[in-house]
């Protein structure tokens, strides 16, 4: 898990990237990908794999907000290509005395969508267990916006997408569990 100043780092970095991807296009960017999360409401189909009624219910509840508030304002911000995929598993660190990000992997997910997804499935896996969930997720989100600015638009949807992104994750391992092995080791 990063500390704050790599959080910053990975948002600086995937600023960066975003502006490289900036005008990209590629007959393979509008793939059908379970994990686009512009086409998350197609999540609700898998739903009842979740066996606690309670994870169920939210994650049930943030796909309503997400159709009520977010989807409706995604007309009207910023797309592109975008990774859609930064998680400290696909990003490189510099272990010199500057400790950088110096580089992403892991391609496979790229998609033409709002650009601010981007932002809000890596913000997803900065969570912490140390009684401030939001702690480097507010050092990424600044580390990006030093980088790429944010609009004021992209940011009244951020929290319900970083909600969407988590109810995502949640449903697919559910419902992968449902035909998959106990023992599989991707579970």
């Amino acid at each position: 898990v990063p500390d704050t100043h790599i959080a910053e780092d990975m948002g600086r970095y995937l600023g960066i990237l975003g502006k490289s991807l900036a005008g990209f296009q590629h007959p393979g960017s509008d793939q059908n990908l379970l994990w686009d999360m512009k086409r998350a409401l197609s999540i609700k189909e898998i739903t009842k794999h979740i066996d606690s009624i309670s994870s169920r219910k939210m994650v049930e509840e943030t796909l309503e907000e997400f159709e009520r508030y977010a989807l409706p304002k995604f007309d009207s911000i910023r797309w592109q290509v975008i990774h859609n995929d930064m998680n400290p598993d696909n990003v490189l660190i510099d272990i010199s005395k500057k400790r950088r990000v110096c580089g992403m992997i892991d391609f496979g997910d790229m998609v033409y969508s709002p650009l601010i997804i981007d932002l809000a499935v890596a913000a997803a896996y900065l969570d912490t267990d140390e009684g401030n969930p939001m702690l480097l997720m507010n050092h990424f989100v600044a580390g990006y916006n030093k980088e790429t600015p944010l609009l004021q638009e992209e940011l009244d949807i951020l929290f319900d997408l970083i909600k969407t992104r988590i109810a995502t994750t949640v449903s697919v391992l559910e419902w992968r569990k449902s035909f998959r092995d106990k023992d599989d080791p991707y579970l």
